[in-house]
């Protein structure tokens, strides 16, 4: 009597107890970063207090850029910065996190803590907002928008 191969073979959506443990431990070490993140993101604001909630905004951004290149591989690059529209489009609005392919794409413009990338280097874009208010999120998705015309 010939065995059905999927009596061998494990079930398509679970997983071989190899893959399970390797998931439980890449779920610890990213529950573990993500911790560090957050233990790490009001340090400047509990030192400094309310008063300095732009400076603390700041550090949020750059503690996530940092974070982000960590993260991703090399010829990624991470920075704070604008688009450059080439005088075809509008360039963008001031954007906190450009995630952009410095591998095939040179950057118009770059300083240590500053970059102007062409278009089509950019992978992403992100805003960072402390608060979640009305106001704070459509400043955002402006400044999104501005990304695409």
């Amino acid at each position: 009597m010939a065995t059905e191969p999927t009596d061998h073979w494990p079930q398509p959506f679970e997983p071989m107890e190899e893959e399970a443990q390797l998931l439980q431990r890449f779920r610890r070490v990213a529950a573990s970063l993500a911790e560090a993140f957050t233990s790490r993101r009001d340090h400047v604001l509990e030192l400094l207090g309310s008063a300095q909630n732009y400076s603390s905004g700041l550090f949020r951004e750059g503690l996530l850029r940092d974070f982000l290149r960590e993260m991703l591989p090399r010829g990624v690059d991470v920075d704070a910065g604008f688009i450059y529209g080439f005088e075809k489009v509008a360039n963008s609005a001031q954007l906190d996190v450009i995630i952009w392919d410095s591998l095939r794409h040179a950057p118009v413009y770059r300083t240590d803590s500053f970059v102007v990338v062409p278009p089509e280097s950019a992978i992403a874009v992100i805003s960072v907002k402390t608060r979640m208010e009305p106001k704070d999120l459509k400043e955002a998705a402006d400044n999104l928008r501005s990304v695409v015309p």
